[in-house]
């Protein structure tokens, strides 16, 4: 008999094979969100680091002009029709002075196309000259901010008219626009400090930035801001809803209260407040930890604490 011993490799039992795959997936578990919350980290500071630039260029503006940037008036930007149908953001309007665009009749191209607030403030404006050193209008303008194409890009679900949703918008690293807010500069013998729209004259207006705040899949991640902002609604809100209400809490300085009235504040945060809607694309989401402590309700401004401290959102000001 040939008692010759045959030998081979031995292959792994099951329990250790199920027990790799456990260690796999632990490891998995744990490096996958690191790399999530990176990248995220990153994306955030890249964000703030452009509007950063953009409040930079923005001052630059305002020392040279001796107003601050913004084509059309807070008041054409604050009219009914911007908030019921028109959707020109405060972003587009300040760009068209910090980054020219606007053209002549004469000097139109086959992209042109007639933007604005409502029926008595228009301008044709040519997306491809947006960031040139000439504005072609018959005049030479200063460029003081050019748009990165990968952050200066057409935003899909923002609400408004063809011609003004056909302007490319200036977006965050998570795809979703930056919201300008800019004060109303004339005046006024009113105390409201936000109203939904100018026939109410106040500091600022909600219909600025309707285009963003009345859609219901905005940007890369679809964000729905009518139901899930605390400042977004799908329609023009009243003067006293909670949409106007919440943006006390964004626009007020911190620790100015009016003295009549603790709930309402009596200085601005900034003549121009950017506001980027940070990881969710929410604007004052109502999931973050400001929109869960506020309930169904309003984001109450605090004379004690500043409010947007409890939202992910990202704020950069332009002070005077």
């Amino acid at each position: 008999m040939n008692n010759s011993v045959q030998t081979g490799s031995r292959g792994f039992s099951l329990v250790e094979m199920m027990v790799v795959l456990l260690i796999l997936s632990v490891v998995l578990g744990i490096i996958i969100p690191a790399l999530g919350y990176a990248r995220n980290t990153a994306r955030k500071n890249a964000t703030s680091a452009l509007m950063t630039q953009l409040a930079t260029a923005s001052a630059s503006f305002q020392l040279d002009e001796r107003r601050l940037p913004g084509y059309f008036s807070a008041r054409d930007m604050g009219h009914a029709d911007n908030a019921g149908a028109e959707g020109f953001s405060q972003m587009c309007n300040i760009l068209l002075d910090l980054s020219g665009g606007i053209v002549s009749t004469s000097n139109a191209t086959p992209t042109t196309v007639q933007v604005g607030p409502h029926a008595g403030a228009r301008a044709f404006v040519a997306p491809e000259y947006i960031g040139g050193s000439t504005q072609v209008a018959g005049s030479v303008a200063k460029a003081y901010f050019r748009p990165d194409p990968k952050t200066f890009t057409i935003v899909s679900g923002r609400f408004g008219t063809a011609n003004n949703t056909a302007l490319p918008e200036l977006v965050d690293l998570f795809g979703t626009p930056i919201l300008a807010w800019a004060v109303d500069e004339v005046p006024n013998s009113t105390n409201e400090f936000v109203s939904a729209t100018s026939t109410t004259r106040a500091r600022f207006y909600w219909a600025q930035n309707a285009s963003a705040l009345r859609s219901s899949a905005l940007g890369r991640l679809g964000a729905n801001q009518t139901t899930e902002s605390k400042i977004g609604s799908n329609s023009s809100p009243a003067n006293n809803a909670n949409p106007v209400v919440s943006l006390r809490a964004l626009l007020g300085a911190p620790n100015f209260p009016d003295p009549a009235n603790a709930a309402i504040p009596a200085a601005i945060r900034a003549p121009i407040v950017f506001h980027s809607a940070g990881y969710n694309g929410l604007f004052m989401g109502n999931f973050e930890r400001g929109g869960k402590l506020a309930g169904t309700g309003a984001v109450t401004y605090l004379s004690t604490k500043d409010k947007m401290e409890d939202f992910d959102d990202l704020i950069v000001k332009v002070s005077n």
